[in-house]
């Protein structure tokens, strides 16, 4: 566990595509796709849980995998996503997240890893 109660697991369970796509704004459908592609491809995935009273509850996701930015470019080691549940946002969750992909990724020998940012997302240019 991190301070805070913030612990950072890996998805188990029938409930965690469920609660991955009710992390993000929208209903959980509306992202049902992206949590699917999420778990089955994504070599890295981090999974916060905020523990109250013994009990986890999911409260974001993140994670990395090898893509390329270009058509038939190199592939390279990206971030893929970085969600925090809204009504917890702006506590350094997603910080403490992004770092936990980070050392995740290095722990496979990877030397570095890039993050696409939109830069309407105030918040995430500042990371």
């Amino acid at each position: 566990m991190h301070p805070g109660g913030l612990g950072f697991t890996s998805p188990a369970g029938p409930m965690t595509p469920p609660a991955m796509m009710a992390a993000r704004d929208g209903t959980p459908s509306d992202h049902s796709s992206a949590a699917h592609w999420l778990l089955t491809h994504t070599p890295v995935l981090v999974v916060p849980e905020l523990s109250r009273r013994g009990v986890p509850r999911l409260v974001g996701w993140s994670g990395a995998t090898m893509t390329s930015l270009r058509p038939r470019g190199p592939e390279q080691w990206l971030t893929a996503g970085l969600t925090v549940l809204p009504e917890i946002r702006r506590a350094g969750i997603g910080r403490r997240l992004l770092q936990a992909v980070i050392e995740a990724v290095e722990t496979l020998d990877v030397r570095s890893i890039d993050s696409v940012v939109n830069a309407r997302i105030h918040e995430g240019a500042l990371l």
